[in-house]
């Protein structure tokens, strides 16, 4: 079987999960089995990035749980998001002992980041905002008050530059934009769904400018995300175009 081939059933094969409930790198590569060295290739990348998962507190258990519920409650294509936050979650837990904060204040920011995501869509307000004020809402009296108030404004994209929450979240939110959950996540949405190339045309954007990462093991782990999506693009040209 040629490369390209191997690339088109790839590629339909992700396309074809869209919204689906698949939220975890074991879900994930036994939805895309091991039939083709293409499909093993892109799942070993995938075990590379997809980072452990770990609920630190009891505060974390409520508060992920309350996010699930919110985003299935609007009835649109909530999954494919919710993974996103899954994996945001899990790059931010890999660098919290770096940028000195707590895992539990880490897995907030990442479980929270997109929360408001779908309400953006019906409010027309940013769901950055929108995001924030739910955490300050389902915060309030379980954190200090300064706590809570960074979250939300590490949430809001209005926290200052130098903050270890803002940092973070600028980072683990980046990552999960190339590499193998890139091409996942684009190819696994409504547009992916619709016109695979032009998902993938996403990717190859978000590969161009990509920005610099504020910690040595984001930075690592982008570069290797780096190469293997700038591999398989131009292995997949003829099919973006």
């Amino acid at each position: 079987m040629s490369y390209r081939i191997e690339y088109e059933r790839l590629i339909g094969l992700i396309s074809a999960a869209a919204d689906a409930p698949l939220f975890s790198l074991e879900a994930w590569q036994a939805y895309l089995g091991a039939e083709t060295e293409t499909v093993r290739l892109f799942s070993a990348q995938l075990a590379y990035e997809w980072q452990p998962l770990r609920v630190p507190s009891a505060l974390c258990e409520t508060i992920m749980a309350q996010a699930q519920a919110h985003l299935a409650a609007s009835g649109f294509a909530w999954r494919n998001l919710w993974a996103h936050i899954l994996r945001v979650t899990g790059n931010a837990l890999l660098l919290a002992e770096s940028a000195e904060i707590s895992a539990e204040q880490a897995f907030l920011l990442g479980i929270l980041h997109d929360v408001g995501k779908l309400d953006e869509l019906r409010q027309g307000t940013s769901h950055e905002l929108i995001g924030a004020q739910m955490a300050q809402q389902w915060l309030a009296s379980q954190l200090p008050t300064d706590i809570v108030e960074r979250l939300a404004a590490a949430i809001a994209k209005r926290g200052a530059q130098h903050d270890p929450f803002v940092q973070v979240l600028h980072d683990t939110d980046k990552l999960d934009k190339i590499g193998a959950t890139g091409i996942l996540r684009r190819l696994s949405s409504y547009i992916g769904e619709q016109n695979p190339a032009a998902a993938l045309r996403i990717v190859l954007h978000e590969l161009a400018h990509f920005p610099k990462m504020h910690f040595a093991e984001s930075a690592r782990l982008a570069e290797r995300k780096r190469n293997f999506v700038a591999a398989f693009l131009a292995r997949a040209a003829m099919l973006i175009y």
